[in-house]
């Protein structure tokens, strides 16, 4: 027979769990009022407090090395700031992300709180796109809330919606459910017109329907499967830049590649290309976020090299570290029925992460560690394998 184990000390309580939804619901605010930087600001201070008071109150669940690890880093940033690069406002985005990145992965949830927190985030987005209107290259809403957002943007969102919608129809689930939910996402992934979000959402669709039907077995193989997808991915991300921005434009020199109606030379090659200038000069603390992103280069549109350009490389060795180890340790111990289904997500957010920097981006920064809650209470152990000694011996 299967054994299960039931460890108890690391469910979330009650008031942990709630402390999630008001976090969540209070990122929906930041997004909506994200014109209004007053707002905002103060708004993502309350967020860090309440970000301090989930870790507090949840402080033994959380691996003592990956917290010696977040803290080092964060010493780094503060330095980094006081000698006049980095800067305050990318340092508090950091504490908010990490501080609920290393927590949510080590808890787990009751089905009723996976359900509660999904339909919190399905409501909130059916708004959202309820009283959006597509402007040329932005959402705009004058109406109710005072909002102007980047289709990208809009395009996490969708894809994160999905996977809501997808834990959502798990219990009671059917093909017509299933299909509605593709439809009705990819129609929005064109509309926005953002490339990376749809092939993020084709590559999770493809994973998704591999392992739906695998039930989960602890085994070695298993382990090593993770261990190597999730390094490959972050290696794959430097890969990218440096094609992206070192060989293609010589390669071909027209730069006149269209894909979804969009050239594949959108840009990214070419702020790539200058912050590996700026590195190259101001590696140990980097140049500051408003030194490298005052003009018109807005965004590193990369998850690590923005970390670089702000805070220096050493900044972004430990974020590539404490990002590996962290996910590693999370689909390795966390033997669920949703780890596969988590694992599908994870690898489709890093492929997002490779052109776009949504995992360190403010009006958006807890809805992907609240993809954790999917992490399931009823744990499943290795069945015992009796050897032919043991055997004799029963």
């Amino acid at each position: 027979m299967q054994n299960f184990e039931f460890n108890n000390s690391l469910y979330a309580k009650k008031n942990t769990f709630y402390l999630i939804c008001v976090e969540v619901i209070l990122q929906f605010i930041i997004l909506f009022y994200s014109n209004n930087t007053t707002i905002t600001k103060y708004l993502l201070l309350v967020l860090l407090c309440l970000s301090f008071i989930l870790c507090i109150i949840e402080i033994k669940k959380v691996n003592a090395i990956n917290l010696f690890l977040s803290i080092l880093i964060g010493l780094l940033m503060i330095i980094s700031t006081l000698l006049g690069s980095g800067g305050w406002g990318a340092f508090v985005i950091y504490a908010i992300f990490i501080i609920n990145f290393i927590v949510l992965s080590k808890m787990k949830f009751s089905y009723k709180q996976i359900c509660l927190v999904s339909k919190i985030y399905v409501l909130f987005f059916i708004i959202l796109m309820f009283f959006s209107k597509r402007v040329y290259t932005i959402y705009i809403n004058t109406n109710v809330f005072n909002y102007s957002l980047n289709p990208n943007t809009v395009a996490y969102l969708t894809l994160l919606n999905a996977f809501f919608l997808f834990q959502l129809i798990k219990k009671r689930y059917s093909k017509i459910k299933l299909l509605l939910i593709i439809s009705i996402t990819f129609y929005l992934l064109l509309e926005t017109g953002s490339r990376t979000s749809l092939f993020a959402f084709i590559i999770f669709l493809i994973m998704y329907l591999l392992y739906k039907n695998k039930k989960y077995i602890i085994n070695k193989t298993i382990n090593r499967k993770y261990k190597f997808w999730i390094g490959f991915i972050i290696a794959m991300s430097f890969v990218v830049i440096f094609i992206y921005s070192r060989l293609l434009p010589y390669l071909l020199p027209s730069k006149e590649i269209i894909i979804l109606k969009k050239n594949l030379f959108s840009g990214r090659q070419l702020i790539w290309e200058e912050i590996l200038n700026l590195i190259k000069f101001n590696w140990v603390f980097g140049v500051g976020a408003d030194y490298a992103f005052g003009g018109q280069f807005y965004s590193a549109h990369n998850f690590f090299l923005g970390y670089a350009s702000i805070f220096g490389l050493p900044v972004m060795v430990g974020i590539v570290i404490l990002l590996y180890r962290v996910l590693k340790d999370s689909f390795i111990r966390n033997k669920n029925e949703n780890t596969n289904f988590l694992f599908c997500i994870w690898v489709s957010l890093l492929f997002v992460s490779m052109f776009e920097t949504v995992l360190s981006y403010s009006l958006v920064l807890v809805f992907s560690t609240t993809l954790f809650t999917f992490n399931c209470c009823n744990d499943i152990m290795i069945p015992e394998i009796k050897t032919d000694k043991t055997a004799k011996i029963s």
